[in-house]
């Protein structure tokens, strides 16, 4: 390989191949699911839409299913350099790219928050970081119910007791996420508790001019 050829160095690499139509592709399909620690996922599903940033008019066709295609994610203990790692797999450099979050690119292979796109479940995904997934989905779903909790304690313009609130996240299903945030959420239920009586309080004083 060329010493031109950019080299990044990492502990997290993305690898996309198309074993159905590429035996080399197979070939090093097959020695990442069996040596390294990876997330894979085999895209089948995938169709084009014209707002594709590769999509050509001509070429492809609105809803035309694209070929299938796996998504690698290997992570490392220790940094690698890209190049020596398709060496090791005896691979084209241009089959890997080096990511920087786990969680961004694990999250974006569900194609969760793409609705145009076709949705992949954890139980599609293989390898050792299927666990990691699972957690990254979790934690994102709690920081997504904290944002729904917090935006309602923001609309409340009345008083509540926090038995009262307590409740109402039980009832809600935030069980789980007042477990985890008790202490961001309880700043935020005084914080809003505090700006409400504000009001009360000014409003009296108002009223009694």
């Amino acid at each position: 390989m060329s010493k031109s050829l950019p080299n990044p160095r990492g502990r997290l690499f993305c690898f996309v191949l198309y074993p159905e139509e590429n035996q080399e592709h197979e070939r090093v399909l097959t020695l990442l699911k069996q040596n390294y620690v990876v997330l894979g996922i085999n895209h089948n599903r995938d169709v084009w839409h014209k707002y594709d940033d590769n999509f050509e008019e001509g070429e492809h066709y609105e809803g035309e299913p694209k070929k299938a295609h796996h998504h690698v994610i290997v992570k490392f203990e220790n940094s690698r350099y890209l190049q020596a790692l398709a060496k090791e797999l005896s691979c084209e450099y241009n089959l890997i790219r080096k990511i920087g979050s786990f969680r961004s690119m694990a999250i974006y292979l569900t194609h969760r928050d793409y609705p145009r796109k076709a949705r992949y479940n954890v139980d599609e995904f293989y390898g050792l970081l299927i666990g990691d997934l699972m957690k990254c989905l979790g934690d994102d779903d709690l920081d997504n119910q904290l944002i729904e909790v917090i935006t309602y304690l923001e609309g409340i313009n009345r008083y509540m007791s926090y038995s009262e609130f307590i409740k109402w996240c039980t009832c809600n299903g935030y069980r789980q996420l007042l477990s985890k945030h008790s202490f961001q959420i309880d700043r935020v239920f005084n914080e809003c508790q505090g700006k409400y009586h504000a009001q009360q309080l000014e409003s009296k004083i108002h009223r009694g001019k």
